[in-house]
């Protein structure tokens, strides 16, 4: 299990599979610990399901921070796949480990940053900002991140996977 429990104010990825299947299609999510076990034979698949379903929600996970990933068509050429990278808690070092792993694995993959609102600092919300992100963009609406934004998302979050 990686993250932690929700009842504390943490993310596992048990948790998020299990929401995340139950909320967002299933043909457009991928299981929260690809990012842990992504080789090039995965990277393939991956690219595969960009190209039949369109924008693929890629939770990562990596230095104990959830990133919100959404994998989609690049804008190059039709063959490209892009990756918008929106982390609630950026920081030079995990960029770099996360490019770096990318490189190895997905050589071919554009990474794209963008602006993600900030999670507090020195809080464990970046799972809730990474489900924010992925529930507006599927919901195509604009996420308020007003200051109790994750403690709204941590209840919606636990009573989902409770139903």
């Amino acid at each position: 299990m990686w993250g932690g429990d929700m009842r504390e104010g943490k993310t596992s990825n048990i948790e998020l599979d299990v929401i995340y299947k139950a909320y967002l299609p299933e043909k457009r999510i991928v299981p929260s610990d690809t990012m842990v076990h992504l080789d090039w034979k995965r990277a393939q698949q991956l690219a595969a399901k960009v190209h039949r379903h369109g924008v693929v929600y890629f939770p990562i996970f990596i230095m104990k921070h959830w990133i919100a990933g959404l994998l989609e068509k690049g804008t190059r050429d039709s063959a490209e796949i892009q990756l918008r990278i929106l982390d609630s808690a950026p920081s030079p070092i995990v960029e770099d480990k996360l490019r770096k792993h990318f490189n190895m694995v997905w050589p071919a993959l554009r990474l794209v940053n963008e602006f993600s609102p900030r999670q507090e600092r020195y809080s464990d919300d970046c799972g809730l900002y990474m489900s924010a992100v992925f529930f507006g963009d599927h919901l195509d609406i604009q996420i308020d991140h007003s200051h109790d934004m994750a403690k709204c998302m941590r209840r919606l979050l636990y009573a989902a996977s409770k139903h």
